[in-house]
């Protein structure tokens, strides 16, 4: 199951950079409102460990 489980963690990523510019705008709006932008760093790493599964599957 490594490679469909490693199919679905990169299919993940790639969903997850499409709706970046959301992250972004979801930050602006926080920013204008006088809050800490954290949307996008956590979106960014949520991608980033949705990768590294899919490398640990493909390359154990």
């Amino acid at each position: 199951m490594g490679f469909f489980d490693a199919l679905g963690n990169l299919a993940g990523a790639a969903v997850k950079t499409g709706l970046t510019p959301i992250a972004l705008a979801k930050d602006v709006a926080k920013i204008m409102m006088g809050e800490d932008p954290t949307a996008t760093e956590e979106h960014i790493k949520s991608i980033g460990e949705n990768l590294e599964k899919a490398g640990d599957e493909l390359m154990p």
